[in-house]
């Protein structure tokens, strides 16, 4: 995870639009071999980290340039910091737990936001609109863009996930689980702070683009 953070440095300062589009591609695959193998080389989890730290820099180079938003990547991780704190804090201190009801959410929520994702890229491609993010800013609901509420959704599917990752960490604790569960444990929990990340970027973006 700090490695990832580091290298959303160089990522920020040296960013393309060919590197933001080669590293995302690569995270995403090498995320998908990792998400389906049995076990969980080390190796392929800090290169995972370093490509996707490359990508944040980048993307986030990207959004606070393209659409004239500074400090928007600042913002973002002020409030990826805050979340992944005050859900830790929830879960240690037992006030939440990753019980199957959560569980059965999570599952439907994040296949709904998969689809939505899905078809809002091709809006994205192939409508007519002019609107940066698609239906995330061509679609109000009370004044508020669509792209805000369903980040929020996101947000709290995210912190589900959190959740789930903090229960398989304790559990595979206190069950002795073998050594590349850490490293299995170590991949979830970036997965979840990438999104994080992503979803409150993409939000910011929105809200100061309305200004």
């Amino acid at each position: 995870i700090v490695l990832a953070f580091l290298l959303a440095i160089p990522g920020f300062m040296f960013a393309t639009y060919a590197g933001i589009i080669a590293s995302g591609i690569a995270g995403f695959v090498l995320g998908l071999v990792l998400a389906f193998k049995r076990t969980t080389p080390p190796a392929l989890v800090v290169l995972y980290a370093a490509i996707e730290g490359f990508f944040l820099g980048g993307i986030t180079a990207y959004i606070e340039f393209a659409f004239a938003v500074p400090g928007a990547g600042l913002q973002a991780l002020l409030a990826t910091g805050t979340t992944f704190a005050v859900v830790l804090w929830l879960y240690k201190s037992g006030r939440v737990r990753y019980t199957s009801k959560m569980r059965k959410f999570f599952i439907i929520g994040a296949t709904s936001y998969l689809a939505f994702s899905l078809v809002n890229v091709g809006v994205m491609i192939f409508g007519n609109s002019n609107d940066a993010w698609g239906m995330r800013t061509g679609v109000d609901s009370a004044g508020i863009p669509l792209g805000v509420i369903v980040g929020a959704f996101a947000v709290i599917l995210a912190c589900i996930s959190l959740i789930g990752d903090f229960d398989f960490i304790e559990n595979g604790v206190k069950n002795g689980l073998a050594d590349h569960f850490e490293w299995r444990a170590a991949f979830g929990l970036l997965v979840t702070l990438v999104w994080l990340y992503i979803e409150f970027l993409r939000i910011i973006a929105i809200l100061q683009g309305r200004d």
